[in-house]
């Protein structure tokens, strides 16, 4: 069987100017260490889990808001900066990004109006987060998927497809059995994000797309799909109180995406979520 996919952020570094842990002095290769690209740290695997979780917790925590502004509520002066201008989600990944995202979520038009390779990026990348998410909380390795040894996940990812399409007026009016075939042949090519031979986690999402509310949204979006969330905690709950915000501020900057995308990562909700 093939081994489980590494996941691309948490690889150990083993040719790197830094050759020893930066907590506790232990050098390579006695001690294999890890290399942050966010925070630049270089410590070893025991001083990682020592402060909490491991390098993989470590990267949830350092990269779950890379250089976005919705950090956190936006400054009066930035307010009134872009106050004549719409925005707009994601930041970056796609070609046409929109205006007021669960709004749309919660009409299920999420897909509606948007050019074609947009479509297909977001549909590839609902699947992938939320395969992922199945896989980590749990472990579940369908077959047909990388999860359990696939090479690539392009015949789960079909099935997908199929569920999305079963779905009323989910997908996009023009959606066809060749658009279908396209979109699973987008997501086999190599060397670009949406790649259904590597996996996706939160974090990858959000430095990806620069948008801290993006895999809410990717996550909003397969629940459609499937009918059902990850390990029975749905996104759906607090749609109705994004959109409101949409409605009334006209963009979810004053939610706790921080502190709601690392409780879905660690899996512990405090009581305002």
């Amino acid at each position: 069987m093939r081994p489980f996919p590494l996941d691309p952020s948490t690889r150990h570094i083993i040719t790197t100017s830094t050759r020893y842990c930066e907590k506790c002095g232990d050098s390579w290769p006695d001690q294999k260490l890890f290399h942050c690209n966010k925070c630049r740290t270089t410590t070893c695997l025991r001083c990682q889990c020592l402060s909490g979780g491991g390098f993989h917790s470590h990267v949830q925590d350092c990269m779950v808001f890379p250089g976005n502004y919705l950090v956190g509520p936006p400054t009066a002066s930035s307010r009134s900066e872009t106050s004549q201008q719409p925005v707009i989600s994601p930041r970056r990944g796609l070609s046409e990004p929109r205006e007021e995202p669960f709004t749309n979520l919660q009409a299920q038009s999420w897909l509606h109006g948007r050019p074609e390779d947009d479509v297909y990026r977001l549909l590839i990348d609902s699947y992938r987060l939320h395969s992922y998410d199945k896989f980590q909380f749990e472990k579940e390795n369908k077959l047909g998927s990388i999860f359990a040894g696939a090479t690539d996940s392009a015949h789960d990812f079909s099935s997908y497809l199929s569920a999305a399409a079963g779905r009323p007026a989910l997908l996009p009016q023009w959606w066809t059995r060749a658009n279908h075939q396209d979109c699973v042949r987008m997501g086999l090519r190599h060397a670009q994000f949406h790649d259904l031979h590597v996996q996706l986690n939160q974090a990858m999402v959000v430095d990806y797309y620069r948008d801290a509310s993006f895999p809410t949204q990717l996550r909003l979006f397969a629940e459609q799909v499937l009918g059902r969330p990850v390990i029975m905690r749905s996104c759906t709950p607090v749609l109705d109180k994004l959109a409101l915000m949409e409605k009334e501020l006209g963009d979810t900057a004053c939610f706790e995406w921080k502190k709601y995308n690392k409780a879905f990562a660690i899996q512990k909700w405090p009581g305002r979520f």
